[in-house]
C-alpha cells in the first residue's frame, strides 16, 4: 500500500487547508487564493494517485512478462527431457541385447509411435561409430549431417545436443540440431559402438512444444555461447519472423536475455515485448 501514501498525505494536507480556510474566513486576501490552493492540491493529489496506480500496473505487467518467459523456458527444458528419455529408451534396448539388428530397431521405433508421441523429432535412429557399419535411419540423406554433427562434438561421452545443423530437404535448407547418446559395446565400457540420436528441425521442435499463439511476447533463440553477440548468423529461431524487431515496434522496457545450458550446449533466448503489451497486460489483469 506504500504507493498510496503520497496521495493520502496530500488529502490530509487538503483537509488541513480547508480547516485553516474556515478559520481565516474573514481574511479577504486569503479567500481570493483559496480556489487556487484547492486546485493546486487537487492536481497534485490526482497526479500522485496516477503515479501510484501506474506503479502498480507496471509491476503487475512485469510479473506477467516474467510469468510468460518462465513458462516458455520451463516448457523447452521439460520437452528436452522428454526427448532425452526417448534416447535413453533406445540405450536400454542395446544394453538388453548383445546385438540389435536394423529390423529389431525398426520394430522398436514403430512401437514408440513417434509421430503421435514425439511430434518434434524428425528422425530417431542409431549410427554406428564405424562408418562402414552403416546407420539405422528413416532418411539416409541425413547420414552425412548426422556424422558431421557428432564428429564436431565427440569429446562429450554423455547425452549431448549439437550446435546448429543445416539440413537439406526437398524444398529448402532448414536449421536443426542433433541430440545424441553414446552406446558402448557389451562388456567394453570404453569402446563406443555408436550413437542413438534424435534429429530435429528447430522450427518444428519449438512449434510442437509450444502453442506460440498463447503467448503475447515474442522470443528469439540463438545458438551461441553466454555473453556472445546476438546476430542474424547465429539466430536459430524467431517466434515472429514477419515482425521486424526495432525500436519503433518494441517496448524496450520489457526485454530479457536467458541462457539455457542444455546437455553440453548453450542457447540464448531473447524475450521481447511488442508495443501494446502493457495495454494488453493491463486488460488481462483487470
Amino acid at each position: 500500500y506504500e504507493q498510496f501514501i503520497p496521495g493520502l498525505l496530500l488529502l490530509i494536507l487538503l483537509g488541513f487547508l480547508l480547516s485553516f480556510t474556515i478559520k481565516q474566513g474573514r481574511n479577504r486576501v486569503f479567500q481570493n487564493f483559496t480556489p487556487l490552493v484547492f486546485l493546486s492540491v487537487s492536481l497534485i493529489a490526482t497526479f500522485s494517485i496516477w503515479l501510484a496506480v501506474s506503479s502498480i500496473i507496471n509491476r503487475q505487467v512485469n510479473t506477467l512478462f516474467e510469468t510468460e518467459t518462465s513458462e516458455i523456458e520451463n516448457t523447452l527444458e521439460s520437452k528436452m527431457e522428454i526427448y532425452a528419455n526417448l534416447l535413453r529408451s533406445g540405450e536400454g534396448l542395446f544394453n538388453a541385447s548383445t546385438t540389435v539388428t536394423e529390423s529389431e530397431w525398426n520394430e522398436f521405433t514403430d512401437g514408440l509411435r513417434l509421430q503421435q508421441n514425439y511430434p518434434g523429432v524428425q528422425d530417431f535412429g542409431f549410427v554406428f561409430k564405424e562408418e562402414s557399419s552403416g546407420i539405422y535411419t528413416n532418411n539416409i540423406y541425413y547420414e552425412e549431417a548426422i556424422r558431421a554433427a557428432i564428429g564436431e562434438n565427440n569429446i562429450n561421452e554423455t547425452l549431448t545436443i549439437s550446435g546448429r545443423v543445416n539440413l537439406i530437404t526437398a524444398d529448402e535448407t532448414k536449421s536443426g540440431f542433433l541430440m545424441y547418446l553414446p552406446v558402448y559395446k557389451q562388456n567394453e565400457p570404453d569402446n563406443i559402438l555408436g550413437y542413438i540420436y534424435g534429429l530435429f528441425f528447430m522450427d518444428n521442435f519449438i512449434r510442437s512444444s509450444l502453442n506460440i499463439s498463447d503467448f503475447n511476447i515474442d522470443f528469439e533463440i540463438y545458438d551461441s555461447e553466454p555473453e556472445a553477440e546476438l546476430t542474424e548468423e547465429n539466430k536459430f529461431f524467431d517466434s515472429n519472423p514477419s515482425h521486424l524487431h526495432s525500436h519503433t515496434n518494441l517496448d524496450n522496457r520489457l526485454r530479457k536475455i536467458k541462457n539455457l545450458n542444455i546437455y553440453n550446449n548453450n542457447w540464448i533466448v531473447e524475450f521481447l515485448a511488442p508495443l501494446g503489451y502493457v495495454e494488453h497486460g493491463t486488460q488481462a489483469l483487470i
